[in-house]
């Protein structure tokens, strides 16, 4: 498997939002900075988008005029993946975990009955891991989950068939990393934490050093 030193994420974005906004642009200016950095270093890194379409309710975002316009800022993303597209991924990191807990049953007026909440416990701190409403037998991962497997997709530790697209407006770049970057807002610093304990808790957990954000 190639790997390029660097697996760059930025620009994240809900499919919620109809196009980029400030969040986005501060991540792209960091990014340019690190891109400096690391042609410094001799360093070679590929840029890669994360779009949450599975969170939201509602889609209004145009992705195309998305990626145009970073192509734009001269920070063409090589990838783009689709939360949604990490849910193998996801089911395979679940299958590395301790086996988790159901420790919590609520009664939810809008799906007519339980909902059961399945958590990892570990190190006095609980994380949620599944919401599975036991009427529609729908599951429904959390954010902690989720990004775990992201890093473990970008470190090439999983790899899942699918899950990455390339958006053409590059030179074709390897998609696994030795490390990644995670440029990222920091109201999100307590979920990533999450998924490094989740990561801790299996065979990759000497990954976590190759792992790297930068909040703003």
């Amino acid at each position: 498997m190639k790997k390029v030193d660097y697996n760059i994420e930025y620009a994240h974005i809900f499919t919620d939002v109809p196009r980029m906004g400030h969040r986005q642009r501060e991540s792209v200016k960091i990014a340019k900075g690190i891109i400096k950095q690391l042609k410094k270093k001799k360093k070679n890194y590929v840029l890669t988008i994360l779009v949450d379409e599975f969170t939201p309710t509602y889609s209004y975002l145009d992705v195309n005029n998305f990626l145009l316009t970073l192509e734009k800022e001269m920070v063409a993303p090589t990838y783009i993946v689709y939360e949604s597209r990490l849910l193998p991924a996801v089911e395979r990191l679940l299958g590395l975990l301790p086996k988790p807990k159901i420790i919590a049953r609520e009664e939810k007026v809008n799906i007519s009955g339980k909902k059961e909440i399945i958590k990892l416990k570990k190190s006095g701190k609980e994380i949620a891991l599944e919401e599975i409403a036991k009427v529609k037998y729908k599951s429904r991962y959390y954010t902690p989950l989720l990004i775990a497997a992201w890093h473990l997709l970008r470190l090439g530790q999983i790899n899942i068939p699918g899950a990455i697209r390339k958006t053409n407006l590059t030179k074709d770049i390897p998609f696994f990393a030795k490390k990644t970057i995670t440029i990222i807002p920091k109201k999100f610093r307590e979920i990533d934490e999450k998924s490094l304990i989740l990561i801790k808790n299996t065979k990759f957990n000497k990954s976590i050093k190759n792992i790297e954000y930068i909040y703003y």
